[in-house]
């Protein structure tokens, strides 16, 4: 009788599913494909657009990140939580609920956008915008609607249904991007339309094949009520980070003009690469951490994270020392002219920034697994409020330096705060550990 009931957590069905499994390795290969598609959009743009066009296009890029993270925590990461803790017919009614809950979302970020951009048009100059807000509409709804797919696909262990999605999505954005930008012809408006054209049509294929799209959904309100409870603070996570994380960029727009941030963004992209480790992760890892903790208990959890944190580390600490030592050379084949000394002081500061914007990744997993979200809230307050009230101060002291190191020094101290508040809860529910 004991061999069964190790049978969910030693069969080798489960076994694929771990990190250096065929699964993984096509999560990675991509992630590679978005990563490198991001990356050559950015280097199109830069050369097309200048730093000035870009830091515009860079600026309409926040109100994409900014409903792009609340979709991941009012959808995507609940989604990615419950479903591996649910049996076959739970799971296509929950997420036959859950397709509904998207498309009133995306109905709400399409009127938020709106009024949002009539607001900003009343108040400050619309100069190197105007006539965008149709693209953007396009982008900010299509970009959460196919990242939504894309976490449904993996929720339910389809990672080639969410690679095909994928395809589909992002190739084919800087082949047109380049076309348009060798005849002449690329502005800030079409780079808009054509993102948010192909996330649009990597929304078919994911439409498709969503698991649950024929299913009888539960009852919506349970549904609304579940992902409310779990995501709540997350929810309030993300707005405070939005602002937190964007307060020294908003901050250089303000004190130093666009360029700064196209030089910022600009450098940011090279330090991109570091984004295939973060989302591979975030794809993978919680999913796995969820089933540990649902089949074997904390103390095998805890050990899968270690494993994970340990790996990670050691990637982002070789690729942030090869940032640091060879910022000229990686920035001047890219940019070719557009290089400025902005530009390489902020690719230093901003690798060694990605070590904290790892450990704070994991520890998001970390505390979104157990379901204490609260605390993630409280921390990510904190940090903001401190960043806040000293970016403006900051940047204007100390110029695009200021700017620079700020936000590393954002990113160092809520990373601490994170891990000191996780190492107390493992002392607390496991002092072994």
């Amino acid at each position: 009788m004991p061999a069964p009931q190790q049978e969910p957590l030693m069969a080798p069905r489960k076994k694929r599913r771990l990190p250096g499994s065929p699964g993984a390795r096509l999560t990675l290969v991509d992630q590679a494909m978005v990563s490198g598609s991001n990356f050559l959009n950015t280097v199109i743009l830069v050369r097309a657009l200048g730093l000035s066009g870009f830091g515009d296009f860079s600026m309409l890029w926040l109100v994409v990140v900014f409903f792009l993270g609340l979709q991941r925590a009012l959808l995507g990461q609940p989604l990615m939580t419950f479903v591996p803790k649910q049996d076959e017919q739970q799971r296509a009614s929950y997420m036959a609920s859950v397709l509904r809950l998207a498309g009133i979302f995306s109905v709400l970020v399409a009127l938020a956008t709106a009024a949002g951009f009539g607001v900003f048009t009343i108040l400050w100059s619309t100069t190197g915008i105007e006539g965008s807000l149709p693209a953007l509409l396009l982008l900010v709804v299509s970009k959460q609607a196919h990242e939504f797919l894309r976490s449904a696909c993996f929720s339910t262990g389809q990672r080639d249904r969410a690679f095909w999605n994928d395809v589909v999505a992002y190739p084919g954005q800087p082949l047109v991007l380049a076309a348009l930008w060798l005849s002449g012809s690329l502005t800030l408006v079409s780079a808009l339309w054509v993102i948010g054209g192909f996330c649009a049509l990597g929304c078919l294929p994911g439409l498709r094949h969503y698991a649950g799209r024929t299913a009888a959904p539960e009852p919506l309100g349970r549904t609304a009520q579940k992902h409310w409870t779990f995501s709540r603070w997350i929810s309030f996570m993300v707005v405070i980070q939005w602002f937190g994380s964007n307060s020294y960029l908003v901050a250089a727009a303000a004190l130093l003009g666009t360029s700064a941030v196209g030089a910022l963004k600009a450098a940011h992209t090279v330090i991109g690469v570091l984004h295939l480790v973060f989302l591979t992760m975030e794809n993978v890892v919680p999913v796995n951490a969820a089933k540990f903790l649902a089949q074997a208990g904390r103390p095998q959890m805890t050990a899968y994270l270690k494993r994970i944190g340990g790996l990670g580390f050691a990637g982002t600490g070789i690729i942030t020392i090869l940032l640091v030592a060879f910022p000229h050379f990686l920035l001047s084949t890219l940019y070719s002219g557009v290089v400025t000394d902005e530009m390489v002081i902020a690719m230093r500061g901003l690798a060694v920034m990605y070590l904290f914007a790892y450990a704070i990744s994991l520890l998001n997993i970390c505390f979104r697994t157990i379901e204490r979200t609260r605390v993630v809230f409280l921390t990510y307050l904190t940090s903001t409020l401190v960043a806040v009230c000293l970016a403006e101060t900051v940047v204007a002291r100390f110029g695009f330096e200021g700017a620079v190191f700020g936000m590393l020094g954002q990113q160092a101290f809520l990373a601490l705060i994170m891990g000191a508040v996780w190492w107390l809860e493992l002392r607390q529910v496991e002092p072994a550990y």
